[in-house]
């Protein structure tokens, strides 16, 4: 199984260990309102569709060692307790991660762009690191509540409104930013 089609495996329960070995694309909506109870690991996989997550809770890791781009609503209201990995992803599309909950750390180390309304609601009670992100999208963060660190230590352009009405009890970290 090198992709997994549209709605594969809509509302459905993983428990354990889901190793996606040979997938290299997941398609829209392909696991809507899924549940999994472990870790989920896609280790060739380099593109998620559109909605590909939508409303899916992940009580384990999420680790993504060869996605390069996250597409637009893919992970839109789920759940993260355990942690994120995208270890070579540089780009998140719109509304990517908007309202989602991390419990857990959000790991971007490659990372460049965030797309408009990304994170748009979300939570986090965790760390999200974006070591070389450069573009924030408009409304990215907005809305959005953050109960741990955020850093962005190369950051130089913010879109309007990215962090409106955002509530920060951690750290904000943008050291470079110029617009």
């Amino acid at each position: 199984l090198e992709i997994v089609n549209d709605y594969e495996f809509e509302n459905s329960q993983f428990d354990g260990i889901f190793e996606g070995v040979k997938i290299k694309q997941i398609g829209i909506s392909a696991f809507y309102y899924s549940l999994f109870n472990g870790a989920l690991n896609l280790p060739v996989c380099e593109l998620i569709k559109v909605g590909a997550f939508v409303s899916s809770n992940f009580s384990g890791s999420l680790n993504l060692p060869a996605c390069t781009q996250i597409g637009e609503y893919a992970f839109l209201s789920s759940h993260f307790s355990g942690s994120l990995n995208l270890p070579v992803c540089t780009q998140i599309g719109a509304h990517a991660f908007e309202r989602s909950n991390f419990s857990g750390s959000l790991n971007l180390p490659a990372c460049t762009q965030i797309g408009d309304v990304a994170f748009y609601y979300s939570q986090f009670n965790g760390s999200l690191n974006l070591p070389v992100c450069t573009q924030i999208g408009a409304s990215a963060f907005a809305n959005s509540i953050f109960n741990g660190e955020l850093n962005l230590p190369v950051c130089t352009q913010i879109g309007a409104s990215a962090f409106g009405n955002s509530n920060f009890s951690g750290s904000l970290n943008l050291p470079v930013c110029t617009q």
